[in-house]
C-alpha cells in the first residue's frame, strides 16, 4: 500500500548485506520485498559502521521505487550508524554515502538486534546450501570401474594420490591448494545436476557452476562439460529465450508525379 509509511530495515555481516521492507498492517508488521547481495573483495575490508551504513544506502537504491519521495522508518541494530546519519562535517566516503541519503526522508531508529532477525538472516551466508555430497561408497565403486581413472591412477602423476580407496588430485582454487576426487564419467551428469539443476543451486550461469563443480570433483575439460550442459538444460534455454519483437510497419513510399516510382518484380530461373 503506497499510501501507508514503509520501514526499511538493514543490517551487515562480514560478508554480506540484508535488507527487509515492510509496512505495519492492522498492527502486525508485514514484510513487502526481501533483499540482500554478497560484499565485494574491497568492501569485506570495511570497518563496522562502514558497512553498516553500505547496507542502508544500498538498500534504498534498491528500494528507490518504493521509497523515494515518501516518508519511511530506517531501523537498524549499529548504534553508531545512527549517530554517523547525524555527522555535521562527514568526510570521504561515509560523507558521499550521507550526501545520497539526503535524497531521502526517513527516520533513524535504533532496533536491537535480537529483534533484527529477519535483515540479520539475510546478510548470512547459508553454508548447507552451497554443499553437494557424493556417497562415498558410490564414489569408490564408480572409480574402480572407470577406464579413465584407472588410466590416471596407472600414470602415476606427482598430484595424485590414493587416499582411503578413493583417487584424488591436488588442484588450485582461488590460489589455495586443496585434494578433490576424480570424477567418473558416470557420475559428472549427477554432479553438473546437482551443482546447476537442483531446486537449491538455482540454475547459475557456466562460471558460477564450474566454480562449484571444481570444488567437489575433477575431470578433464570442465568448462566444456559445464557449458554443454547449460546449452541443454530447458529451463536456463526457456528463461534466456530473446523477446522477439517483430519489425514496424514501413512508410510507404507515395510517389508525387506519375512516373516518381518505377516497382520491378523478378522471378526465375524458370527452367
Amino acid at each position: 500500500d503506497l499510501n501507508k509509511r514503509f520501514t526499511l530495515a538493514t543490517d551487515a555481516s562480514q560478508t554480506a548485506l540484508g535488507a527487509v521492507l515492510s509496512q505495519d498492517v492492522d498492527g502486525q508488521e508485514r514484510p513487502v520485498a526481501y533483499a540482500s547481495r554478497k560484499l565485494n573483495p574491497a568492501e569485506t575490508r570495511y570497518s563496522t559502521t562502514e558497512k553498516e551504513l553500505l547496507a542502508v544506502v544500498w538498500a534504498v537504491r534498491h528500494f528507490q521505487a518504493y521509497l523515494l519521495g515518501r516518508q519511511f522508518t530506517l531501523e537498524t541494530d549499529h548504534m553508531a550508524l545512527t549517530a554517523a546519519l547525524h555527522l555535521r562535517d562527514p568526510t570521504s566516503r561515509v560523507g558521499r554515502w550521507i550526501l545520497r541519503l539526503s535524497e531521502y526522508d526517513f527516520t533513524p531508529k535504533y532496533r536491537p538486534g535480537t529483534q533484527m532477525g529477519h535483515a540479520d538472516g539475510l546478510s548470512r551466508m547459508n553454508m548447507a546450501a552451497v554443499t553437494v555430497d557424493i556417497p562415498r561408497g558410490l564414489l569408490k565403486a564408480a572409480q574402480e570401474i572407470d577406464d579413465w581413472v584407472k588410466s590416471m591412477s596407472r600414470q602415476g602423476r606427482q598430484h595424485l594420490r590414493q587416499k582411503d580407496e578413493l583417487w584424488e588430485i591436488e588442484v588450485t582454487l582461488q590460489g589455495e591448494k586443496k585434494w578433490v576426487p576424480l570424477i567418473p564419467t558416470t557420475l559428472r551428469d549427477w554432479l553438473l545436476v546437482n551443482c546447476h539443476g537442483s531446486i537449491w543451486a538455482g540454475h547459475p550461469g557456466a562460471e558460477a557452476t564450474e566454480r562449484m563443480v571444481r570444488r567437489i570433483g575433477f575431470w578433464p575439460k570442465i568448462s566444456r562439460s559445464v557449458r554443454q550442459f547449460i546449452a541443454q538444460c530447458e529451463p536456463c534455454q526457456r528463461r534466456n529465450d530473446p523477446i522477439r519483437q517483430q519489425a514496424p510497419l514501413q512508410r510507404p513510399f507515395i510517389p508525387s508525379v506519375a512516373g516518381e516510382g518505377v516497382g520491378v518484380d523478378f522471378v526465375g530461373p524458370l527452367t
